[in-house]
């Protein structure tokens, strides 16, 4: 049976999912739907990073009396019961599981969505099988990572198991919340802490997947083509994680799309604001006009996507920097480039060396002095140092940080 259940109810989301084998693979779905919509092609849902099932029960409600609606977990996603380790997976072989998923449920055409990391495993499975699809929408999608991203997850990747998940569950937050733009998106601590404090619960095997898919994002980077199904990329305007202009590259590849941008949001936008995401997905799927509040649609989106607003990133020549950890570990650098993420820094002194260091640094460049939390990951006298914003105080000090650049003549604004 497909369906399960053909309404909404709270008992659901509390019964064990449903499950399907694919080539000795468990995959667990949850499939709503309505008597009167029995014949209609269904809108399935993956989920991003921690999103179980649960999370997707005001989605369903949207969707539930518009069309049939499937929940699907493949391996490594929350919800899945899979006991296997699926990290030699790649996003390839995801999709041909999930091919093999529809063609066990014997599912002609669906409209697959994808949220985040679920919006990579939706565009693998568009690339490889795009004639299933009667329309695609990405959410959160970008083709690659920007390199301070890289350096967030790959901290994750090498440091998030049980024994220090309590002091490293920050470095997760710093992917999905824009702190440099609270006051734009009406983030509150409350909520950052929030996240954090459901990090720290993860278990292990929650833990271990998560390792396990960010360093399937780390190693791959998504192909490119030239797409025809009807398709919605999504984007929020302060996304510092897939930033805007990432989305607008991803939405280059379809012939057949459309770009929505969605003011005062940031990474979290299924979470934080989700009576607007899927208010614009029906407008989409049902081919009626974009509206609501902030929401941006065609030359107007693609504009506002184009201005990297909240990407300022800055070429430095030259510029000394002197960086001091609370544990007495001094260097002196050369500063490279600054972003709201992070900075590049050349250090002469260690140029045979790798080497990670994590804590709070004083970064002093000429008479002012900078207190900074963050991590600096050293290769062969090449450091990245990725900021950590985990209060109010550090955000005041990484913004002053950040703006003392702008009028510099020794910077250069970057485009790209």
């Amino acid at each position: 049976m497909i369906y399960q259940y053909g309404d909404l109810t709270v008992q659901a989301f509390r019964d064990e999912p449903a499950t399907v084998t694919v080539n000795g693979w468990t995959i667990n779905y949850m499939g709503f739907c309505r008597s009167e919509h029995r014949n209609q092609t269904p809108l399935v849902l993956l989920g991003g990073a921690f999103q179980s099932f649960a999370s997707f029960m005001n989605d369903v409600k949207a969707y539930l009396p518009q069309m049939p609606v499937l929940l699907v977990a493949l391996p490594g996603q929350a919800s899945n019961k899979e006991t296997r380790d699926a990290s030699m997976l790649s996003l390839r072989d995801m999709a041909d599981l999930l091919e093999g998923f529809f063609q066990e449920l014997r599912l002609e055409q669906v409209a697959l969505a994808g949220y985040s990391y679920g919006s990579l495993l939706a565009y693998t499975y568009a690339f490889s099988y795009e004639m299933r699809l009667e329309q695609l929408i990405l959410v959160g999608c970008s083709l690659d990572l920007r390199h301070t991203q890289k350096q967030i997850l790959q901290y994750a990747v090498d440091n998030f198991n049980p024994e220090t998940i309590n002091t490293d569950s920050e470095a997760a937050s710093q992917a999905f919340f824009n702190l440099n733009a609270m006051d734009a998106t009406g983030l509150s601590l409350g909520l950052v802490e929030s996240l954090i404090h459901s990090i720290r619960r993860l278990s292990p095997e929650d833990l271990a997947s998560y390792r396990s898919n960010s360093a399937r994002v780390l190693r791959e980077r998504l192909p490119q083509r030239n797409f025809q199904v009807r398709t919605l990329v999504l984007a929020a305007a302060y996304d510092h994680y897939t930033t805007p202009d990432q989305s607008l590259e991803v939405h280059g590849c379809f012939e057949n799309g459309d770009f929505v941008l969605l003011e005062k949001a940031d990474h979290l936008l299924p979470l934080r604001r989700p009576q607007l995401i899927n208010q614009t997905i029906l407008q989409f799927l049902f081919d009626a006009p974009y509206e609501g509040e902030g929401v941006l649609y065609g030359d107007a989106a693609i504009a506002r996507a184009s201005e990297r607003r909240q990407q300022a990133r800055y070429k430095v020549k030259g510029l000394a920097v002197v960086l001091t950890h609370a544990d007495q570990f001094r260097f002196e650098g050369i500063l490279d480039d600054v972003s709201l993420n992070g900075c590049g820094i050349t250090l002469p002194g260690l140029m045979s060396a790798a080497a990670e260091f994590d804590g709070t640094w004083q970064l002093e460049i000429g008479a002012s002095e900078y207190k900074i939390p963050g991590f600096l990951r050293v290769n062969h006298g090449k450091a990245n140092f990725v900021f950590f914003k985990k209060t109010l105080s550090d955000r005041k000090h990484i913004n002053d940080f950040i703006e003392s650049f702008q009028d510099l003549p020794l910077t250069d604004r970057l485009n790209a």
